[in-house]
């Protein structure tokens, strides 16, 4: 699986470890204007995680609404039957399958049980670029406002670090995707052990052409960010992050800062969003699809409230 946040470069990474073979599913996402190579998302997974942020009255760019523990909600049997589903019809549980979807970093609760049922290993790739050019690409391409922008990079980031501490993983940056791709590809693989159905010297010239620097459409200095949250915990997130991505990885002191981190984005989180708001719009969306059915549209619902 490979956990990163929107415009993070989980695209490029992705983009390359399908031309080694990495099986993504048969009905995959188109790509747009602003993804011209294709975004290498499962359709299906990528509808019913949204379908998983509705039954909370969310969406994916105000996932804050989710709140811990959310994956044992009883109202999401029926989703995960229809995971399950999805699974077993999209792929062929043969050779290396992988998904990718941003929305994994906060829903990945949700997926673990289905996956580690139908895979020898699951392993965790996360790509990590400077966040604030994450959060400049992000604005520009979907219209949110720099704060929330900011605030979904530091969930994303904090989560997908959080989730994936059982699992053999793998951090990398960016850039350096970008700038020696062999070599990044040659970490990865050594790393997570995998035996990718085709050699990187077999399918190097569809890499190469596939790679280019302009995939990295902003470059941001962090030192910009100021002492506001939640701009200077995002800074400090990403520094412990690079550290994973380098030969010393993580300490425990490293882990336990994350923590704080996550705890302090947990506490803000619920000082702005209360029980009675979250109770608001689950009932607000219920009551959309119940009287709308499958073309109910929550985002309209809740621009409405």
């Amino acid at each position: 699986m490979v956990l990163g946040m929107h415009r993070s470069g989980t695209s490029a990474l992705m983009g390359i470890l399908h031309h080694l073979g990495l099986e993504l599913g048969k009905i995959m996402m188109a790509p747009t204007e602003g993804n011209p190579k294709g975004y290498f998302e499962n359709y299906r997974i990528c509808a019913l995680n949204e379908k998983i942020f509705h039954a909370f009255g969310a969406t994916w760019a105000d996932a804050f609404l989710l709140q811990d523990g959310w994956w044992e909600d009883a109202a999401l049997n029926g989703i995960k039957r229809e995971a399950e589903r999805i699974l077993d019809e999209e792929f062929t549980g043969e050779g290396v399958f992988g998904i990718k979807d941003p929305r994994m970093c906060v829903l990945y609760p949700f997926w673990r049980r289905p996956l580690e049922e139908r895979a020898d290993r699951l392993v965790v790739a996360l790509p990590l670029r400077n966040p604030f050019e994450a959060v400049r690409s992000l604005c520009r391409r979907e219209g949110v406002g720099e704060r929330q922008a900011q605030l979904l990079c530091l969930q994303h980031m904090l989560y997908a670090e959080f989730y994936s501490r059982h699992a053999q993983r793998h951090f990398m940056l960016f850039d350096s995707l970008l700038r020696d791709t062999p070599a990044a590809i040659e970490d990865l693989t050594s790393a997570l052990r995998i035996d990718w159905p085709c050699s990187y010297e077999e399918v190097s010239e569809r890499i190469e052409a596939f790679i280019d620097p302009g995939m990295r459409h902003h470059s941001v200095d962090e030192g910009d960010a100021g002492q506001d949250y939640p701009g200077s915990r995002l800074v400090e997130c990403y520094r412990l992050l690079q550290k994973a991505a380098g030969e010393g990885g993580l300490t425990d002191s490293d882990l336990d800062r994350l923590d704080d981190l996550r705890a302090d984005f947990t506490a803000v989180r619920d000082a702005f969003i209360t029980p009675g708001i979250r109770v608001h719009l689950r009932r607000g969306v219920e009551r959309a699809f119940h009287e709308d059915g499958e073309q109910a549209d929550p985002v309209r619902f809740r621009e409405e409230t």
